[in-house]
């Protein structure tokens, strides 16, 4: 079942999210509608919705890296896999109509951009949504490593011990007594962030020291290394302290998060060993 809300929240399409392999998608909705001659990038058409597989650096099988709901130029339906349940449509969809939803699900994007061919608006999660003479273009959520990221991959002498990670804890549960909710969730970040890179090294994923948290979620999931309700979890925590690092307002900012993140962590350390 897919909804319009987890797929802006946290871009799960349903069963399926970036980072899978072709074959684990095609596993989880069926042989495609359509498919590109081309094999990188690789696109499968499922309706009004596109997912596009290609290979990045030393990588030997294309991976899942975007997915685009076009509801423009020709309105289609999505299959029943991939149809939002929250937002059920029988023709083209109006910006209004969108921007309407988008109050419901309190979730406001965070950027305005004005070009020629339209204007977007773009969302923490990544998701950015197209518009075009009043109506909804598209939907898109794509992924790409940015070139600024060190080259250096993870290393186990440039990581903090166990130790140091569960003392980050400790600090922020130590901060969060006091109120100071904010500072205590980029403390318990930091010890969430180790152990995850911890993770990436005992599972092989090719992470580096300033990877995007996001793309190392989706490859951790698409590791098996975390199960679709802990990236779930991550990410709306991820864009929460996002907010809180930028100055901007947090949403909901809760002292919750923090045994929230020290669970997770501790998970991770537990299974690592």
């Amino acid at each position: 079942m897919a909804t319009l809300k987890e797929f802006m929240r946290t871009g799960h399409l349903g069963p399926v999210i970036l980072g899978m392999s072709a074959n684990d998608v095609v596993i989880a909705l069926g042989e495609p509608e359509g498919t590109s001659r081309k094999s990188s990038p690789l696109v499968l058409k499922y309706g009004c919705v596109q997912l596009s597989f290609w290979r990045g650096p030393n990588q030997g099988v294309p991976q899942f890296r975007e997915i685009v709901i076009a509801y423009q130029p020709v309105f289609e339906p999505a299959p029943a896999s991939l149809a939002f349940t929250d937002w059920v449509l029988t023709s083209p969809p109006t910006e209004q109509e969108f921007k309407l939803l988008v109050q419901q699900i309190d979730y406001p994007p965070t950027h305005l951009v004005e070009g020629p061919s339209g204007k977007q608006l773009l969302f923490p999660s990544g998701v950015a949504a197209l518009f075009t003479d009043g109506m909804l273009h598209s939907v898109r959520l794509v992924q790409r490593e940015h070139r600024s990221v060190p080259p250096g991959v993870l290393a186990d002498e440039r990581e903090p011990s166990v130790e140091q990670i569960r003392e980050m804890l400790s600090e922020a549960e130590q901060v969060s007594e006091v109120g100071a909710h904010r500072a205590a969730l980029l403390i318990a970040w930091a010890g969430l962030e180790a152990a995850l890179r911890r993770t990436a090294l005992r599972t092989g994923v090719p992470g580096k020291i300033g990877m995007q948290p996001s793309l190392l979620f989706r490859e951790l999931f698409a590791a098996g290394a975390l199960t679709p309700e802990e990236h779930e979890m991550l990410e709306e925590l991820r864009q929460i302290r996002t907010a809180s690092a930028h100055g901007l307002a947090p949403g909901g900012l809760s002292p919750d998060y923090i045994s929230k993140i020290k669970g997770a962590t501790n998970r991770l350390l537990a299974a690592a060993k």
